[in-house]
């Protein structure tokens, strides 16, 4: 496998919801490979994601999503509403002799909205080194990325892949474990401590991670 540094530039097309952590790079690739094989319970080795293991960190070189702004669209954020499932009937309320009429503007059997805040920005960029048209086509096999993908949030198509040289570090801006704190000193954010797996289907450990929100100015776009 070719390894180089390189920027994928995703063009979002609907507001993302973010779950409590970013998505990262390769837990993405991971979600691919199992849509791929149509297998959702053999797990993924590191050895199948098209990225660069290091072994001095531990983890694969591939950066949590940042959202990528220009100078006439920035990071906007909004409520999405969602209607959350309706609670099964009880029995004699649906059968007969008895006869009930169902509401729906009120009581057990009433629909309801739930809002999620979504963020929305021109471009999502996720960093990473090793084979960036393999990471390209895994990621057409995703409809859509974060919290409620299922439901059209997070939407997205893959517009470029930038190469970079090969001194770029923007792919290390992910969960490191906590005894690597030399793996943020480069970039701007303070990083965050929490309990991650630092390998898609790993075991959660002690990490220090960029903030949920990461984001950089684009000079074009």
């Amino acid at each position: 496998m070719a390894s180089h540094a390189f920027c994928l530039r995703l063009k979002l097309h609907t507001p993302l919801i973010l779950p409590r952590v970013a998505p990262r790079l390769d837990v993405l690739l991971a979600e691919a490979l199992r849509h791929l094989r149509l297998d959702w319970d053999t797990p993924i080795q590191a050895s199948d994601i098209p990225l660069t293991w290091d072994a001095e960190l531990g983890g694969l070189r591939g950066s949590q999503l940042v959202f990528g702004t220009t100078p006439r669209s920035g990071l906007v954020a909004e409520s999405v509403a969602f209607p959350t499932a309706i609670r099964r009937l009880p029995f004699t309320e649906v059968s007969p002799p008895i006869r009930k009429r169902i509401t729906v503007d009120g009581g057990p059997t009433a629909p309801r909205l739930s809002e999620h805040p979504a963020l929305l920005a021109p471009y999502a960029l996720l960093y990473g080194v090793g084979d960036a048209m393999r990471c390209a086509e895994l990621l057409t096999l995703l409809t859509g990325i974060g919290r409620e993908h299922a439901h059209g949030c997070g939407e997205f198509s893959v517009e470029s892949i930038e190469p970079l040289p090969d001194d770029d570090t923007r792919w290390c801006q992910r969960p490191w474990a906590i005894d690597r704190p030399e793996a943020h000193a480069e970039q701007p954010y303070r990083p965050v401590v929490d309990h991650l797996a630092l390998v898609p289907g790993g075991n959660d450990q002690p990490v220090l991670r960029p903030p949920r929100v990461l984001k950089e100015a684009l000079p074009h776009g």
